[in-house]
Order: C-alpha cells, then sequence, then structure tokens
C-alpha cells in the first residue's frame, strides 16, 4: 500500500512488547484514515492502535502499536 516506516522502536513495558512504527507514504506525505483501515484490514490480522504523531513538523506521522 505504498507506506514507509520512517522510525521504529522496540520497547519493553513491564511484560508486555510493545512496537511503534512512524510511517508516511512513499511520497512523503501524511497517512490518511482510509489507509490505515486497508493496513489494519487486508495486511495486519492482530489488533492495532493507531495514534496521531505531531512530533514530526512537516507531515505528522501516524503510531501503529500492536
Amino acid at each position: 500500500i505504498g507506506l514507509l516506516v520512517t522510525r521504529a522502536e522496540v520497547t519493553t513495558r513491564g511484560e508486555k512488547e510493545v512496537n511503534d512504527f512512524y510511517v508516511t507514504h512513499a511520497t512523503g506525505n501524511p497517512v490518511d484514515s482510509k489507509t490505515v483501515d486497508v493496513f489494519r484490514t487486508e495486511i495486519w490480522q492482530t489488533i492495532l492502535q493507531v495514534k496521531e504523531n505531531s512530533d514530526h513538523p512537516k507531515c505528522p506521522p501516524r503510531e501503529i502499536i500492536a
């Protein structure tokens, strides 16, 4: 679906593993909700939590936590 991972973080919180992926479209544009829905339903078969991230000055990526 043309996503580019701009940053990935793997951490643990207590006994839980947390993987954060910051993505944009391959063109550098922000990822819209429809693309996230496609990713969620067609590619990722686990429960995802998607949060907006306003730290990026140009185009805020989405944080996907699995």
